[in-house]
């Protein structure tokens, strides 16, 4: 399995993204920085932010970001 290691932020591209496999291929992502926080599984065309939107507070929506990879 793939290791821990810091990389650069997709945000704010500094170099204090922490990178943690979940599994082979995907990956969770937290930046020290500027305090993105998202993995793998939440790319905008295949999970249904519609549903999971709908518990979650307005502040949490009104800070949504995509990335290049068009993790949410």
């Amino acid at each position: 399995m793939t290791k821990d290691e810091m990389i650069i932020c997709p945000k704010c591209g500094c170099d204090g993204c922490y990178q943690t496999p979940i599994n082979e291929t995907k990956f969770n992502y937290f930046c020290w920085g500027c305090g993105f926080q998202t993995n793998d599984l939440m790319k905008e065309s295949e999970f249904d932010f519609t549903a999971y939107e709908e518990t979650l507070p307005e502040l949490y929506k009104d800070v949504k970001y995509r990335d290049s990879e068009n993790r949410v």
